[in-house]
């Protein structure tokens, strides 16, 4: 059997094909040459993009050529509401880095708008960041010994998450007692624009009166290059270093040359320069201080029989940094000055041609027993004579009274005598020479 074909027929059959033949490459060409769709993987801050800039995006594949790496990008391609001055810069083919040439506000919601890019892209164009409000982080007071003033200082550094100006500060900043008292402060030599603010107290009475002390900055202060206040204040506890301590160890009278003087003791040297202005005795006296090391003792109109009130002031400070921590506080009652005798004379040779008296000093004493005892080389010692003298009285005073001896070793040839004297009925005093 024979097929016949006509021409009309293939040549329709040839178009068919030819026409499927062509509509199957465009679609083919088409699914090969199609661009990849761009998006924005990631919006960062620094301290989630490893610190690379201060704003990141990254893109999910690269967009621009080698030779565009590290150009900045047009000023109106990123939109920031509210305004801030920075550069957008491309740091990888597929990433853009902002770098704030301002600073942020503390408590604000920033909005950042891809505006302009050269390639299509699409999703997300806004992002958003809210900064941090403002806080103290940190604040710390420890004390120093200054050698040139001879007292304690406190110096202390208060920690702030955002920059401030040290300039006008101290119109917002206050260091408070738990009583919410303000205490006086000044501030160190440091950088004019820090987040750590150095502060130096020069009373440190008012940090020893409790533990918690506060740092407070007043609403209203505003951060470097900002022009937003803060909303609220923002406080800190204050963190105290450890004190070593200055303790008073006594307090108590002393004679000499017959007067009483307040003597205080120390645990710790210390200077004139650091106790004259924190010691006080009442009734008021006209005094003089005298210190040597670790005591101190007090001249002046202090009477006998009379009652004193002793105060020393907190803050205190010892040459080696230790500080009294609490006011120091007592009364004293002074009594009479103690009985007593002794000889006034260094002397222990008496010629027998000249005068033969000792000289006794006595208080508070009106009559003594004496007794001569003569001693031998080669034999016990031998009582040769007993007698009193009368004194004559004064209270509170030193009494010199001379003890003769002409008439009672006259008739004895010369040798070694011992003299003991006692106060009347024994009750307290003694004194003997050889």
């Amino acid at each position: 059997m024979k097929t016949h074909f006509s021409l009309k027929s293939i040549i329709g059959y040839t178009t068919i094909t030819l026409l499927l033949f062509c509509l199957s490459i465009p679609a083919s060409y088409s699914q090969e040459s199609k661009e990849p769709e761009i998006i924005v993987n990631s919006f960062s801050p620094r301290e989630n993009n490893g610190g690379v800039a201060d704003f990141s995006i990254m893109f999910s594949h690269s967009v621009i050529d080698a030779d565009l790496l590290f150009t900045e990008l047009p000023k109106d391609a990123i939109r920031i509401t509210p305004a801030v001055e920075g550069k957008a810069r491309w740091i990888a083919r597929d990433q853009i880095g902002f770098f704030l040439e301002g600073t942020l506000a503390p408590s604000v919601e920033y909005t950042f708008e891809i505006v302009k890019t050269g390639f299509v892209l699409t999703g997300q164009r806004k992002f958003t960041h809210q900064t941090a409000p403002f806080k103290i982080e940190k604040a710390e007071i420890g004390f120093q010994y200054d050698k040139e003033l001879k007292k304690a200082k406190a110096v202390g550094t208060i920690t702030l998450n955002y920059a401030v100006s040290i300039e006008g500060l101290d119109e917002f900043l206050s260091v408070l007692t738990g009583r919410g008292d303000k205490i006086d402060y000044t501030f160190q030599n440091q950088s004019p624009i820090t987040k750590t603010v150095l502060i130096e107290i020069d009373d440190i009475a008012p940090l020893l009166e409790g533990s918690f002390l506060q740092a407070h900055i007043d609403k209203g202060f505003m951060c470097v290059g900002t022009e937003i206040g803060l909303e609220a204040p923002s406080a800190a506890h204050i963190q105290l270093g450890r004190v070593k301590e200055l303790k008073v160890n006594q307090v108590y009278i002393v004679h000499r040359d017959s007067k009483p003087h307040i003597r205080v003791n120390f645990s710790s040297p210390i200077t004139l320069e650091a106790i004259e202005k924190r010691i006080n005795v009442e009734p008021s006296v006209h005094s003089q201080i005298v210190v040597n090391n670790y005591y101190l003792e007090i001249h002046g109109d202090i009477e006998f029989r009379s009652a004193y009130r002793v105060s020393i002031q907190r803050g205190l400070a010892s040459e080696d940094g230790s500080i009294l921590k609490d006011n120091y506080v007592i009364g004293l009652r002074v009594q009479d000055l103690p009985r007593n005798i002794r000889f006034t004379d260094d002397s222990f040779f008496l010629h027998r041609k000249g005068p033969m008296t000792l000289n006794l000093a006595t208080s508070n004493i009106e009559e003594v027993g004496f007794g001569i005892t003569k001693v031998y080389l080669d034999s016990l010692p031998r009582l040769i004579h007993q007698g009193k003298l009368t004194i004559e009285p004064s209270l509170n005073e030193e009494v010199i009274t001379p003890l003769p001896l002409k008439d009672i070793l006259q008739d004895k040839h010369a040798g070694v005598f011992k003299i003991v004297v006692y106060s009347d009925s024994g009750r307290a005093g003694y004194a003997e020479k050889l």
